[in-house]
């Protein structure tokens, strides 16, 4: 017994189905093609295709947008006021650490260990400071070019300490 469809499409195509049929197949393999085809050709063409140059830049001017509004809205949620600029710290100041007094440490009785340890007291004005740096110092290269080189203006270290270590590395 045959389905209702079936009787149909006998009834349409008549007796001699093999030249019907192979249309049919024919226009419903087309229909099939170009309804799944156009679909998926949009999803591939609908991101065209750029150098990886001017994406790199994007994404550049992307990040570098988003430090000046987080800049901008730091500032606004803190109350709008403008801090005040430090000043440059004086020639003693320039290996000081914060917190970190090892000679203060051993005056206040600290031992045992306790003396490499931070104490922290509450910063004064003049403890808020810049260094200064060295005379002979240079800003150091971006990454990866700048991996392996120490500008030697950078790096203090005398002549003989040097020639006794034989690199700059130790």
């Amino acid at each position: 017994m045959r389905s209702s469809l079936l009787n149909k499409l006998w009834m349409i195509f008549g007796p001699k189905p093999k030249l019907n049929w192979l249309i049919l197949s024919v226009i419903t393999v087309l229909a099939l093609i170009t309804l799944f085809g156009s679909s998926s050709s949009n999803a591939i063409d609908s991101s065209p295709r750029r150098p990886a140059s001017l994406i790199y830049t994007n994404y550049r001017r992307i990040k570098e947008r988003v430090a000046v509004d987080y800049l901008e809205l730091k500032s606004v949620s803190s109350g709008g006021s403008r801090q005040k600029e430090l000043g440059l710290c004086g020639k003693e100041r320039e290996n000081y650490v914060p917190c970190h007094n090892v000679t203060a440490n051993l005056l206040s009785g600290f031992e045992q260990g306790e003396e490499l340890d931070r104490h922290c007291k509450l910063l004064t004005e003049e403890d808020r400071c810049l260094v200064r740096p060295p005379k002979e110092y240079k800003i150091p290269l971006r990454w990866p070019s700048g991996r392996d080189i120490i500008w030697s203006g950078n790096v203090k270290i005398t002549k003989d300490q040097f020639l006794s270590s034989g690199s700059m590395t130790k």
